[in-house]
């Protein structure tokens, strides 16, 4: 949308397939991505939990290959076989629907998980999942003067984003 003129600013994430000579890319923040199941699995309760321990399960991802991608590579990386039983979905609530209505565990960022956590509609996984996604951040077109609203509207993300991350 921001190619097409429909926005002026987008708070996102540029990847390798995109074409940056056209946007300004300001870097917020990096997510750190946890393991999350439902209240109660039984993996939530383990300790000294190890990858091995994750690759026989059903697994729920965001939409996009190059989630995909990482999350196998993480897997490979450690001389795994990546899960197989995968169900891929944009939706978060789909996602914490699936996940309190089955033993499938999911990777989200952990501030979203946090928040599932604290209204106990999931539980974290104690293991430190080493997937990494690229850093998100503000984007604007280079070839445009941004309107005085828009420059606003910048200046509050910026601040908001500064006491945040």
């Amino acid at each position: 949308q921001l190619s097409d003129s429909k926005l002026d600013i987008a708070v996102a994430r540029l990847f390798e397939h995109h074409d940056k000579s056209a946007f300004d890319f300001e870097p917020l923040a990096e997510e750190a991505i946890c393991v999350v199941a439902k209240r109660g699995h039984p993996l939530t309760r383990k300790r000294k939990l190890q990858l091995k321990d994750f690759s026989g399960l059903s697994w729920i991802l965001p939409t996009g290959k190059v989630i995909r991608h990482r999350f196998d590579m993480v897997f490979r990386s450690l001389g795994l076989d990546p899960p197989q039983n995968i169900v891929s979905t944009p939706s978060l609530p789909v996602t914490i629907s699936l996940l309190q209505h089955s033993d499938m565990v999911a990777t989200v960022p952990i501030e979203v998980a946090e928040q599932y956590r604290e209204h106990g509609m999931v539980d974290l996984v104690p293991i430190e999942f080493p997937l990494k996604m690229d850093a998100f951040g503000i984007i604007v077109r280079r070839d445009r003067l941004l309107s005085p609203a828009a420059q606003t509207m910048l200046k509050a993300l910026r601040a908001t984003a500064s006491e945040i991350y």
